[in-house]
């Protein structure tokens, strides 16, 4: 936020402000205060108004406008749900954001992308299909479509890059881009 640097430069903004403040799993640990959180989203938001091409993503409990919803099997991820909001700067139609379906849950196929790469609900399916109950960071990163070496924190910290290329894409189809080719 406190870079000073002519925005107008770039051709696209994506802009990911720290999303703990609204994560579901935040809220559900025993000492969380709002408070010791940072509240970027109102901030970023004026700092990228009037940019022709902007996306701001966060966590569905984040305060965005819900301009498309995105979630693994949106884009071809058949192992995460990774539900998140994006309020662009530019019309998107999007694929909707359908949920994995049951089987994919109860067969432990399923697996739920946080820090820890654990969730209670999803530990035992996992189990009883003969899986271990923690997903390794290279597996959990596969699943994303990331194929780079990664900290289990930082897999449950990022972004399916399928995501980005969707609307990067839509940007694209719009015009993004062309005034520097110009």
């Amino acid at each position: 936020m406190s870079l000073d640097i002519d925005l107008s430069q770039f051709d696209f903004i994506w802009a990911s402000p720290p999303c703990q403040r609204y994560s579901v799993a935040t809220k559900s640990q025993r000492d969380y205060r709002p408070e010791d959180y940072p509240d970027l989203v109102d901030p970023i938001r004026r700092k990228l108004a009037g940019h022709p091409y902007t996306c701001i993503e966060n966590v569905i409990g984040a305060p965005l406008r819900r301009d498309l919803v995105l979630t693994g099997p949106s884009v071809g991820l058949d192992r995460i749900e990774r539900k998140r909001a994006f309020e662009l700067s530019f019309p998107v139609l999007g694929p909707g954001a359908p949920p994995l379906p049951r089987s994919a849950w109860t067969s432990g196929k399923a697996i739920t992308i946080t820090t820890s790469l654990s969730c209670k609900s999803h530990f035992y399916p996992r189990k009883r299909a003969g899986l271990p109950g923690r997903v390794p960071a290279t597996e959990a990163a596969a699943a994303m479509g990331i194929f780079r070496p990664m900290t289990g924190h930082e897999v449950g910290e990022a972004i399916p890059p399928a995501y980005a290329e969707f609307i990067a894409r839509e940007a694209i189809r719009q015009g993004c881009g062309k005034r520097a080719a110009a």
